[in-house]
């Protein structure tokens, strides 16, 4: 985000402590006023920033907790952000009302269950127990808690373990059935909204290699054309006009291996890893926020580039050790060499080396067996 809206001639600062790799970015200017670590989410924080600041502010918020302090401040002289209302905002955060939005808007999407208390398992059969997973409502407090995204349940006990763990820490679960299908079958459609769920862009990759095998990230992607994932496009444009959204977004599908069938899995509501990679293809959603933020026109962007590549080098020296995505170093090496990275940067290096450095001690605990098993 700090690069896009750089790329756009926009100064920028940041609420990173010394401890983010996003504060060694050389685009990076820590916020008047703030001087410990990364603060948490709080209209407390947004006072401190008016106080230290002369002249207005637009605000983007780059977590869904920021997201959600951002979309229920209410108006201040000097202080602006393009979000959307508070219930739009949580109709996508929140994975229970997403599901039931969906339905409601006839959106294809995976079979859902909320999950309050071990007896509404009941209404789960062996069966489709072992066909799908647990995972939370609410993903960053979950992911906080956990470590991950989602639990798959082997065992009608595990599932109540799971439950009862994730409930004894306030955190919601849903159980949802596993859409068939390798890496290659995740879509995602990035993009921007202005007011009332009208397009301005957007921006559709594949995802060709991801870590962990079953809720991991991308680690190799590929920019498509819209032609090519049109019945998600479709699906896509009926829920963010069907709720009114407003704002940056990037969406998840899943192509069913049963039937073929586009399913939405989530929409993220703010900047994402991969944003620099929508910026360097021509999509630059940060510097469209920022503009509508400020009241002013939201151009259209009618075109991209296709057939652009993305690597997190790192990721996806995991990856290859997937058995369905298991390739020689060579041809990794070649496919490092013709793509793009989402953190590293000739312009910028220091945010990679800090970041590769972190990783690769990842990649030594995984190679030396004191990884998590893959499924």
């Amino acid at each position: 985000a700090f690069r896009a809206l750089r790329a756009a001639g926009i100064p920028v600062y940041g609420l990173n402590g010394p401890e983010d790799y996003v504060a060694r970015s050389r685009h990076s200017r820590r916020s008047p006023g703030w001087s410990g670590p990364t603060p948490s989410a709080s209209r407390e924080v947004l006072d401190t920033l008016l106080a230290a600041h002369q002249g207005p502010l637009v605000l983007c918020p780059c977590s869904d907790h920021w997201t959600a302090i951002v979309a229920g401040e209410p108006p201040r002289p000097n202080l602006f952000a393009a979000a959307p209302s508070p219930d739009v905002l949580a109709l996508l955060q929140d994975k229970r009302q997403f599901a039931s939005t969906l339905d409601r808007l006839g959106v294809p999407h995976p079979a859902t269950r909320p999950l309050a208390e071990p007896s509404d398992l009941a209404g789960v059969s062996d069966r489709d127990l072992r066909a799908g997973f647990l995972k939370p409502t609410d993903s960053q407090r979950f992911s906080d808690r956990f470590g991950r995204k989602a639990f798959w349940a082997a065992t009608r006990d595990d599932a109540i373990r799971i439950l009862r763990e994730a409930t004894s820490a306030d955190l919601e679960v849903l159980f949802q059935e596993y859409v068939p299908g390798g890496p290659d079958r995740h879509i995602f459609i990035d993009g921007y909204c202005r007011a009332g769920g009208d397009i301005a862009a957007l921006f559709p990759r594949r995802r060709l290699r991801m870590f962990p095998a079953d809720f991991g990230n991308s680690t190799m992607m590929v920019s498509i054309g819209l032609d090519e994932v049109a019945p998600a496009v479709a699906s896509l444009r009926t829920l963010l006009a069907g709720i009114g959204y407003r704002g940056i977004f990037s969406a998840e599908f899943k192509q069913d291996a049963r039937d073929d069938v586009y399913r939405i899995i989530e929409v993220n509501t703010r900047p994402w890893l991969f944003v620099d990679f929508a910026t360097r293809c021509g999509v630059n959603v940060c510097q469209l926020a920022y503009l509508d933020a400020l009241g002013q026109p939201v151009p259209d962007v009618p075109a991209y580039r296709v057939g652009a590549r993305c690597i997190a080098p790192i990721g996806d020296l995991h990856a290859l050790h997937v058995p369905q995505q298991m390739s020689g170093l060579g041809r990794w090496a070649l496919d490092l060499a013709r793509s793009s990275q989402p953190i590293w940067r000739l312009d910028d290096p220091m945010p990679g080396l800090v970041v590769t450095m972190r990783e690769a001690r990842h990649l030594g605990r995984y190679l030396t067996g004191k990884h998590p098993a893959v499924r």
